[in-house]
């Protein structure tokens, strides 16, 4: 199910072009908005980030199909492993996530699995902070 929505981007001045993201559904169930649907890369992000500058710069500049998890079951919460792996799929070159979320071996297995080399930064006991590179 799909519908065609439209975000208007504040990046930096009046007569920008808009956002355009299309709200769909991930294989089980997921809510997610997809934009640049026909980009090169794809990037999942676990939650939508405040502004639309990493927009920008994912979509025009890398040319990456954006997945960004809008699902309301996990909007006040920590998303869980289990709809993080989900929304990587079968394909993936990069999740942006937050710091709160627990990224375990097994998430970045699934991450692994989808074609992602991945890094990470371990910034207490507890939080930790992750960024992936293209595979290609």
């Amino acid at each position: 199910m799909l519908s065609a929505i439209r975000l208007h981007a504040s990046l930096g001045g009046a007569g920008r072009a808009s956002l355009v993201a299309a709200r769909a559904f991930s294989s089980s169930g997921l809510g997610i908005e997809t934009f640049n649907p026909d980009g090169q890369f794809r990037v999942a992000v676990t939650k939508a980030l405040p502004g639309t500058r990493w927009l920008d710069i994912l979509t025009k500049k890398l040319n990456a199909r954006v997945d960004v998890l809008t699902d309301e079951r996990y909007a006040p919460t920590i998303v869980p492993n289990s709809a993080i792996i989900d929304l990587i799929g079968d394909k993936c070159d990069g999740v942006l996530g937050q710091l709160t979320e627990d990224w375990s071996a097994e998430t970045f297995g699934a991450l692994k699995k989808a074609g992602a080399w991945s890094t990470a930064t371990t910034l207490s006991a507890t939080t930790m902070s992750t960024w992936t590179t293209p595979s290609r």
